[in-house]
């Protein structure tokens, strides 16, 4: 992983904080969005974990999960 880049996305939507993120934290969830084939997570969504989406549209991405 040698780019260092930061994602930023904010969407409104009537849910609870606590069931937004147990949505978000679970990534096969990820797969909701038709440019995702595939994602890998090693280990827990935590600070510091890893992983790889495989993006239909650009490819492979390798990413880890910065502190909240």
């Amino acid at each position: 992983m040698d780019e260092m880049w930061a994602f930023s996305h904010s969407v409104k939507c009537p849910v609870t904080r606590e069931f937004a993120w147990r949505f978000w934290t679970n990534v096969s969830n990820w797969r909701l969005d038709a440019d995702v084939e595939a994602v890998e997570l090693n280990g827990p969504f935590a600070a510091g974990s890893q992983g790889v989406t495989l993006m239909r549209s650009s490819g492979r991405i390798e990413w880890r999960r910065r502190s909240a």
